[in-house]
């Protein structure tokens, strides 16, 4: 495995341990209490991401197409309270945050399909 798109304030370190909290090497080198410690800030971010996310959508409105356009039984109405459902197959619970980007759209049989998010169009 490896590592994408770094960005300027990064610690290789940190997102070694983050990403690879079982690595021997990080463990010998840095410790468990760094591991766990970068972990925990992980989770923290990864929350913050989806509870984000999840005020975003709850405050889209789907928008229908024409009338004439098939629209399929499982579809959510407006009306329903589907926020938590995968944007794929509308009937999973949402799963599994899409990277780098953080957006929370499909179950995790959908999301490990995705190319690239639904929402931001980033290729994943």
């Amino acid at each position: 495995g490896g590592l994408k798109d770094w960005v300027e304030s990064d610690d290789p370190w940190v997102e070694h341990a983050r990403w690879y909290s079982k690595c021997l090497y990080v463990l010998a080198v840095k410790g468990k209490t760094f591991v766990e410690n970068a972990n925990l800030e992980k989770t923290s971010t990864h929350q913050n991401n989806i509870r984000a996310i999840t005020t975003s959508i709850e405050g889209n409105e789907l928008v229908a197409g024409d009338d004439d356009e098939a629209i399929p039984p499982n579809f959510p109405s407006k009306t329903s309270n589907n926020n938590q459902l995968c944007k794929i197959c509308f009937s999973e619970e949402l799963g599994g945050a899409l990277l780098p980007c953080s957006h929370l759209v499909a179950c995790m049989k959908y999301s490990a399909s995705l190319t690239t998010c639904g929402i931001c169009r980033q290729k994943l």
